[in-house]
């Protein structure tokens, strides 16, 4: 195995696509993109532009997309820290007996698939799951359920973010792989969890329409609707 320091195993797929990714997207149109689109500042603003959007279209919808960004974003981040501690995972920047990391380096890693180009600081902290992948995967499965146009867009940003971490050399693909499903799959329970959650405070109406409800037994007035 080419990569040293690394427990879990790290498959030979996970190599082969974390080479052509790495080392195959070099170019100055892949740093402007793919490093710009990974900082945190503009998953944010996505984020919130997007939810903006179905409010402005459906406040019960954009509600019902705030609070299940918010909670599946904070669940993931939970599950992120746990599987952290439970298992060390090298991330290939750490693990690579070869770093490039200059422009001159970085010419010189067609002819060495051992090498990994570290474009972004590599965190000493396990690499399984990854933190950005799981939120773009919150973002993706939100906007998927509140607008199915917003969602397909999502989802592109979900897989750029996603391919930036492996292209950056701070995650293999399989790290990045786990964090879209689970961040995806945290933000589909969240999104069904959310009117029952609501209803258990005589709320549901806030985000869900009367008529499309199940007939309510709490007794919820029409005052309770938000406005």
């Amino acid at each position: 195995m080419p990569f040293a320091g690394v427990t879990l195993g790290v498959a030979s797929w996970d190599q082969e696509i974390l080479h052509a990714i790495n080392c195959g997207l070099s170019g100055p149109w892949a740093d402007a993109i793919l490093l710009t689109l990974q900082r945190s500042v503009v998953g944010i603003a996505a984020m919130l532009i997007a939810i903006g959007l179905v409010w402005d279209r459906d406040r019960r919808v954009g509600l019902q997309a705030f609070v299940t960004a918010l909670a599946a974003y904070g669940l993931c981040m939970g599950v992120a820290d746990l599987a952290w501690h439970a298992h060390y995972r090298a991330r290939p920047g750490r693990a690579a007996d070869v770093v490039l990391r200059s422009p001159a380096e970085i010419a010189t890693c067609e002819r060495q698939p051992q090498a990994v180009v570290v474009r972004k600081h590599v965190s000493r902290r396990s690499g399984m799951p990854s933190r950005h992948a799981l939120s773009s995967g919150v973002f993706a499965a939100t906007m998927l359920l509140a607008s199915r146009g917003l969602g397909l867009v999502a989802c592109l940003y979900a897989l750029l973010v996603a391919m930036a971490r492996v292209y950056s050399g701070v995650h293999w693909p399989s790290d990045v792989l786990v964090g879209l499903a689970v961040g995806g799959a945290a933000g589909w329970l969240v999104w069904r969890s959310v009117p029952w959650v609501f209803g258990r405070f005589g709320r549901r109406r806030w985000v869900e329409d009367p008529a499309m409800a199940p007939e309510s037994t709490s007794g919820s007035r029409p005052e309770d609707t938000p406005g």
